[in-house]
């Protein structure tokens, strides 16, 4: 009888079948025949691991897709986040494995040992089994063999920067979401748009991908603040609101602020690509930075303990000055849990030099509706920035719906 994975597998190419007899497409030409067991068991043997079940089930199924003439022909029949994805032949990927395997070994011992803090990370044994056109993207098998975790990242690395593209909590997980995904009428002809795209994809997502909940859970017990981890269980935390991640949280949040205390601090890990060292380069994605990424996901989770590490981070000038959106995404967390405890420190920011910084805070303080918030907001409606007076009078609102007496102050 075909297990869960090989039916799904059967019902992406049968959608896929579909739409190339439609467009005339030729792609599913490259891919390759399944392989026995036997074979399966040849090729791996080399591997330092047995591999999972669910990968023998996809090679036995198909044995990945084959390069065409030009480099964009291939087998493209995966598409998580929309993107055309195919998988590599196993003899490909077991040698890409090993030889990646030889790098890590020789950079362990002789030049650049990774620190201590990511070796959790380093347990993972990393099959690059999918790919795509873009050379700056790859899609990974990550096997813990003694946690029983097999989860599928897909990342992107350029300039020495790694960004997760998405991730699943198995193979199994991961078919299964592409095959709804493509029944939903999201992958093929899209008829809807991109807001209920991404609406649909994330319900399915949520469907069948729950165990990342516990990954994420994981990597903040055994791991101390980290740019690397926090980028590996970004998925699980954001689409997952678990409060059992909350005082990892804080407490990741005031490590770095403690840190940011020794100026000779980096937060820039170096990343190590083909004998050349890279720094990672800041950007503005909220959620991908430490200093904005932890306290944005603090006032998502909704729980106040988080209220006092907030207004650290909304008053630190270290970590302002390392990245200024630490200022407000603090400041909107604050917002969201709703707790008066920060009224006097969002006040104190609406003297800020900043307009956004100002803009927050006068928005938080509509949030939190404590009257004594009440004129300072009324000053605020003097600012020099139209936004910021804008905000003010709406937050100033929201105050006297709820104190009606102080309308005439």
């Amino acid at each position: 009888m075909a297990s869960e994975l090989t039916k799904t597998l059967n019902r992406i190419l049968q959608a896929k079948e579909k739409w190339a007899k439609q467009y005339n497409t030729q792609d599913l030409q490259y891919l390759q025949p399944g392989l026995s067991k036997d074979e399966i068991d040849t090729i791996a043997k080399h591997l330092p691991f047995q591999l999972p079940l669910e990968v023998s089930e996809l090679y036995q199924w198909r044995n990945g897709s084959r390069q065409g003439e030009y480099e964009d022909q291939h087998a493209a029949i995966f598409s998580p986040v929309m993107t055309p994805w195919t998988f590599r032949p196993l003899p490909e990927v077991v040698k890409i494995y090993l030889k990646n395997l030889r790098k890590q070994t020789n950079l362990s011992a002789n030049t650049f040992p990774l620190p201590t803090k990511v070796k959790y990370l380093q347990s993972f044994h990393e099959l690059p089994i999918f790919y795509t056109i873009d050379w700056t993207c790859s899609g990974s098998l990550w096997l813990n063999i003694k946690e029983g975790l097999s989860l599928v990242v897909f990342d992107s690395f350029d300039e020495g920067e790694m960004n997760i593209i998405s991730t699943y909590s198995s193979l199994t997980s991961l078919m299964l979401t592409i095959a709804e995904c493509q029944e939903a009428g999201i992958v093929f002809d899209c008829k809807y748009t991109s807001d209920q795209c991404d609406e649909l994809e994330n319900q399915i997502w949520y469907k069948y991908n729950s165990e990342l909940r516990e990954f994420a859970l994981q990597v903040l017990q055994k791991l101390p603040f980290s740019e690397l981890a926090w980028i590996h269980i970004i998925s699980g935390l954001v689409k997952f609101k678990d409060l059992r991640t909350v005082s990892f949280l804080i407490h990741w949040l005031t490590n770095l602020i403690d840190a940011y205390k020794d100026p000779n601090f980096k937060r820039n890990y170096i990343a190590y690509l083909d004998g050349k060292l890279y720094k990672q380069d800041t950007d503005n994605f909220y959620y991908f930075q430490l200093e904005t990424g932890l306290p944005k996901i603090l006032g998502e989770l909704g729980d106040i303990r988080a209220v006092p590490v907030l207004i650290t981070a909304l008053q630190d000038n270290n970590l302002f000055q390392q990245n200024a959106f630490s200022r407000i995404c603090a400041a909107k967390a604050l917002g969201q849990l709703k707790d008066q405890r920060a009224t006097f420190p969002l006040i104190y920011i609406l003297k800020d030099n900043w307009k956004e910084a100002r803009k927050t805070a006068a928005w938080a303080l509509g949030e939190i509706q404590d009257k004594k918030a009440a004129k300072p907001l009324i000053k605020a409606l003097q600012d020099r920035d139209k936004e910021v007076r804008q905000t003010a009078k709406e937050a100033l609102a929201k105050i006297i719906d709820k104190y009606p007496e102080i309308k005439n102050l």
